[in-house]
């Protein structure tokens, strides 16, 4: 039985997606509609939405008459992405103050506290608590767009960070200031 196009557009979608945000695709790499088809064993329509898709978040470059490729990641495009990370993480951690839900938030704190008060600091952990904790924090908002804003910045950080070797500095920046802004209601 085959499978409806829509669930092999989302099928070729998340395993593109995953391979660009864990860099398995590099940066300027040339994405061929024909060879993905074939091995992920599809036409090229879903290859083809997913590849739409991915461009939308700004993970993959479509240019008329000429194959996808990966989006490039530049000094100006981390400058770029950082800034926009710190306006709309601290926007919804400051949004996320204010619900009742707030209290969700206390585990997460506890968490956090020990692993940046940690001497081994496992940054894998570490970035995994903080697209939790955003994840958390974007949906307590209620704000969709917002949601949506987030949830795709965290996909670029996360392919950023797999550049960067030195990470513990700017892990957990906004992060740690969005815990302060909970800290009185999640923690008592």
């Amino acid at each position: 039985r085959r499978k409806p196009q829509r669930d092999r557009a989302d099928t070729a979608y998340r395993l593109l997606q995953d391979e660009i945000v864990e860099l398995k695709r590099a940066p300027g790499e040339q994405l061929s509609e024909v060879a993905i088809a074939e091995h992920l064993g599809m036409s090229r329509t879903p290859v083809r939405e997913a590849l739409r898709r991915l461009s939308e978040q700004g993970l993959v470059v479509l240019e008329p008459g000429r194959p996808a490729t990966v989006a490039p990641i530049t000094p100006g495009t981390i400058a770029q992405t950082y800034q926009v990370r710190e306006a709309l993480e601290t926007y919804a951690f400051r949004l996320a103050a204010l619900s009742p839900e707030h209290e969700r938030f206390r585990a997460l704190a506890d968490r956090m506290d020990l692993l940046t008060t940690s001497d081994q600091r496992d940054l894998a952990s570490m970035f995994d608590l903080v697209d939790e904790v955003m994840t958390m924090v974007a949906t307590v908002t209620g704000n969709a767009m917002l949601i949506d804003l987030i949830a795709g910045l965290r996909l670029q950080m996360r392919r950023m960070y797999g550049l960067n070797t030195d990470r513990r500095a700017r892990s957990s920046v906004p992060v740690t200031q969005g815990a302060e802004l909970l800290a009185p209601g999640a923690r008592g």
